[in-house]
């Protein structure tokens, strides 16, 4: 099948999906798929592939291609604090047909792969979707193509207009350390909602201001993490991110 990544780069699906787990990280609001386990080895990477990355000032999503074969070696994809302006078209893409594949660059050429514009979540932290502007709803032609564990680009019409994450909870992680391989607590999805909620905008703003009632909500918050016994890594990755809001601004 024929993905469009933009106006003039293309791939095809393969029955190879990248076999590596997802690592979702708070600090930065990225999601990372590769080999790799620091940014050294990321750099690295570099030299042996081809495709989209981030620049110095740039806000690139990265697909790296292998220079010796096209097929797709990682990820490393951006989150956005915006909210999908159309909740309802987000939700949508989760009930599409889902086929699993990694992809294949047609030719090897670097290109630049706008970020997501916005991003939706269900009450529970199930799926977490990031959409591109005017992406159109499922039904227009969507499909999804699990590349890695857990994780789907959503095609509408063969081109690419943004990706999901299902369970994401289950692959939050500190930095570059890798997930915990057990399964999360089932509190976890409800406390990474709770998270995702007063950082996405405009609930975010009144945090970077210091309301008082904005701040009552991250210590509350953090005490309900520091009452789940259960999951104390993905407990850590959550406290640490509540912890920099409180100090930074409350």
């Amino acid at each position: 099948m024929k993905v469009q990544l933009t106006e003039s780069v293309t791939a095809f699906t393969t029955d190879s999906p990248l076999p590596y787990s997802p690592c979702y990280a708070l600090r930065d609001q990225s999601l990372a798929i590769g080999g790799y386990a620091n940014q050294e080895e990321r750099d690295a990477q570099l030299v042996h592939t081809f495709g989209s990355q981030q620049w110095l000032w740039s806000e690139e999503d990265d697909f790296r291609f292998r220079n010796s074969d096209h097929q797709l070696e990682s990820l490393y994809l951006l989150i956005p604090e915006e909210p999908c302006p159309a909740p309802e078209v987000c939700a949508g893409w989760v009930r599409t047909t889902m086929v699993i594949g990694g992809l294949r660059a047609e030719t090897r050429d670097n290109f630049a792969l706008e970020t997501t514009t916005g991003r939706w979540f269900d009450q529970e932290a199930r799926h977490m979707m990031c959409l591109r502007d005017q992406a159109p709803p499922p039904e227009e032609g969507g499909m999804r193509v699990r590349i890695a564990p857990d994780t789907d680009i959503l095609l509408a019409g063969g081109k690419m207009v943004g990706w999901m994450l299902t369970n994401p909870a289950r692959y939050l992680t500190q930095g570059w350390d890798r997930p915990a391989v057990t399964p999360p607590a089932p509190g976890t999805s409800q406390l990474l909602a709770a998270y995702l909620a007063m950082t996405s905008w405009p609930a975010i703003e009144k945090i970077l201001d210091g309301e008082a009632g904005a701040c009552r909500e991250l210590r509350n918050l953090k005490q309900r993490i520091l009452g789940q016994a259960a999951d104390p890594s993905r407990n850590s990755v959550l406290g640490r991110a509540v912890d920099m809001l409180i100090e930074d601004h409350c």
